[in-house]
């Protein structure tokens, strides 16, 4: 009984809270219908993609649109995505092109307002549908502006310290322009009093093009729960760091039409991508891996290595304490850093215990292989290829 209960602790549920996103294109600026095509066929592409998706509705679970005039347009409101959400989408592209058109140029104080207006309004919408959502708990902003992200930093510092925003994990500032077409101030840190903002605001710049705004579209894909760490990295030394996954790729098996995506000569394969389906709710157990070699990088074997590359960091699992946090982070960099200077990578073993109606079962050995890259902060792990599975 204690096996079984410790096996429901070490379970975690992917994307079980993700937060409503709301994208706002800041129209209160110079552009040209060229910007706004390219950001109209952005968030087209993305919204395709959302319906060729078995869970598409459970990465975004709502998304509207807006953008600032002279007054704050809503051209979407909160909706849950469903296959049949793309017609109101491109409704509201549509809607944005035709603004865009008929709307005159602004720029100076007054387009300061207009942004400020369009980021209360968003945050009052939320309100307004949380209330009829139990399931709709945070929010996630996005702004499109065709300016360097810095220059809004202070107008939205100011708008944000004057509402709530306990219920606001994020907010993006994504700007697409020349950094020489405006003043950038040289200070954008965020100062002592700004302590409760710290973590929220996002500076990203981007170029005007439309697969460039998908592809910052599509961050918004992520799995953006923290309830629960996602893996469990333990060395011989019985040293443990706590761990998050990020995807790089999108399985195939989440899309309507997976078969598209195989290469099998397998039919049964390709049947069992196709019924593969996501279950809400549904809970995965948290992997346990133990390293048990390490190699060098140059003697890795690309034709061993399969599945999905994922992106490994420190975990910021909320129910870790500060000091835990902070330990953990560091240990993280300093595993990151030797494999860096040592050139060097670390074969680890699956040792997580599966659980069925019987109890536990003993599973084939199965390896995974772990790269440094880069940025210390981050790792990259994949599959290996054990004597299980070669022919």
């Amino acid at each position: 009984k204690k096996e079984m209960t410790s096996f429901v602790n070490n379970v975690r549920y992917p994307f079980a809270r993700q937060p409503g996103q709301c994208v706002i294109v800041d129209l209160s600026t110079t552009y040209t219908q060229d910007n706004i095509e390219a950001v109209c066929n952005g968030i087209t592409r993305f919204s395709n993609l959302l319906c060729l998706m078995k869970n598409g509705p459970r990465r975004v679970p709502h998304f509207s649109i807006l953008c600032a005039l002279t007054y704050p347009e809503v051209l979407l409101p909160f909706i849950q995505l469903n296959n049949e959400s793309h017609t109101r989408i491109q409704g509201a592209v549509e809607e944005l092109r035709r603004l865009s058109r008929e709307t005159t140029n602004h720029c100076g104080a007054s387009s300061v307002k207009m942004l400020e207006q369009a980021l209360r309004e968003a945050v009052n919408q939320f309100h307004k549908f949380k209330r009829n959502d139990l399931f709709f708990s945070k929010l996630e902003v996005t702004v499109m502006c065709f300016r360097p992200p810095q220059t809004l930093l202070a107008l939205v510092k100011t708008t944000l310290t004057g509402i709530d925003i306990s219920d606001i994990p994020r907010v993006t500032l994504f700007g697409m322009a020349p950094t020489g077409d405006y003043p950038v101030p040289d200070d954008i840190t965020l100062s002592n009093d700004d302590a409760d903002l710290t973590g929220i605001l996002e500076l990203v710049s981007g170029e005007v093009d439309s697969v460039c705004v998908e592809m910052f579209l599509r961050r918004l894909l992520s799995d953006k729960s923290t309830d629960r760490e996602h893996v469990h990295l333990y060395f011989n030394s019985g040293l443990r760091i706590k761990c998050d996954l990020q995807e790089r790729v999108l399985d195939p098996s989440e899309f309507i039409f997976s078969q598209h995506f195989v290469l099998s000569s397998n039919a049964d394969h390709i049947k069992n991508v196709q019924l593969k389906a996501v279950k809400p709710g549904e809970s995965v157990p948290i992997t346990q891996l133990q390293i048990i070699q390490q190699v060098p990088s140059a003697s890795v074997c690309e034709s061993v290595l399969f599945g999905h590359p994922y992106v490994m960091y420190n975990s910021r699992c909320w129910r870790m304490e500060w000091n835990e946090l902070e330990t953990n982070q560091n240990r993280f960099i300093t595993f990151s850093q030797y494999l860096i200077d040592n050139d060097v990578c670390v074969v680890c073993k699956n040792i997580t215990q599966q659980s069925n109606k019987r109890g536990r079962i003993q599973l084939p050995t199965a390896l995974f292989l772990i790269m440094a890259a880069p940025n210390p902060a981050t790792l990259l792990i994949k599959s290996i290829a054990s004597g299980t599975l070669l022919l």
